[in-house]
């Protein structure tokens, strides 16, 4: 047994990316946190916004989560289309699972980073 079998993906991800993806697309598992991580995804794009000095609704958080699902499934149906054209055959789940798990980083980097700006009042 390797190290990966014993560490959370969600750890693994940082220092074997490679390694983690193929591991959770071989088990097809995964799936569901991808469109977990393209919700809070949207989320993080649109906070600067939501916090900023003009209310904003909780409308736009609403958006900025769908906006993030509709945006998984689109990029990830259109590269599976166009990645045919050069011979390659994937499902659409795997896809959508390396996509959303490979948004992780800049959620919550990004996310990490207004969080701290909006707790410290800047």
């Amino acid at each position: 047994m390797n190290e990966s079998n014993h560490s959370s993906p969600l750890l693994t991800l940082w220092y074997k990316p490679r390694v983690t993806l193929q591991g959770l697309i071989a088990a097809g598992k995964g799936g569901e946190v991808a469109w977990v991580v393209a919700v809070l995804f949207g989320w993080v794009m649109v906070a600067p916004r939501y916090l900023g000095d003009e209310p904003a609704g909780s409308g736009l958080m609403l958006a900025g989560g769908l906006l993030g699902l509709l945006s998984l499934a689109l990029f990830s149906w259109l590269l599976r289309n166009f990645s045919r054209w050069f011979g390659a055959q994937a499902r659409l789940a795997d896809i959508r699972t390396a996509l959303g798990w490979g948004l992780m980083p800049w959620t919550l980097l990004p996310g990490l980073l207004l969080f701290f700006i909006a707790t410290q009042g800047a």
